[in-house]
């Protein structure tokens, strides 16, 4: 008797699944966020304890770095028009891989000549935050916003992101 309960609510779920894949999603979702009302708690998932907002795995980096001097000194050689700024901030690896390329200091300022003779500027830039998950390489990225001609003026926000060496140099930016 207990079997023939449970097969009229099976079958139903299986029709509605199969006749109905969208309103099934739909039914699962608002089940969910029932259940999130009522319990006030949300499922947590794989990893964390129930009550705790920290995942149980070990930690292996450490984020919310302070800015280093070599990004700082970019962003603020972007905004000034500065090579030197610029330039002082690179690792000797990327010197010696600009280098090779035909670029330098020289190229630098007149790339960023270049931009300020089209009205290119960087107005403004906001460290966002840092990561060093250990090793060779810290991560940084900054929010800038680049006044440019070609969009009537207007400011664009531009993502970059620094690939920096142990002491505290550039060796990429994206």
């Amino acid at each position: 008797m207990g079997l023939s309960l449970l097969k009229a609510p099976v079958r139903l779920i299986i029709k509605l699944v199969v006749v109905r894949p969208l309103s099934s999603i739909t039914m699962v979702v608002l089940l969910g966020v029932a259940l999130v009302f009522l319990t006030g708690r949300a499922p947590q998932p794989f990893g964390v304890q129930a009550g705790s907002n920290a995942f149980s795995a070990p930690v292996l980096a450490q984020g919310n770095l302070p800015a280093p001097l070599a990004t700082e000194s970019f962003m603020k050689g972007q905004t000034t028009y500065s090579a030197d700024l610029v330039w002082d901030s690179l690792s000797n690896d990327l010197h010696s891989s600009l280098s090779q390329q035909g670029g330098g200091r020289q190229a630098i300022q007149e790339q960023l000549e270049r931009y300020r003779q089209e009205g290119r500027q960087m107005e403004n830039f906001t460290y966002v935050g840092g990561y060093a998950p250990g090793g060779e390489k810290a991560f940084y990225f900054y929010v800038a916003a680049i006044r440019r001609p070609e969009l009537g003026g207007q400011a664009d926000h531009v993502f970059f992101a620094f690939t920096v060496d142990p002491e505290g140099k550039i060796l990429s930016v994206e």
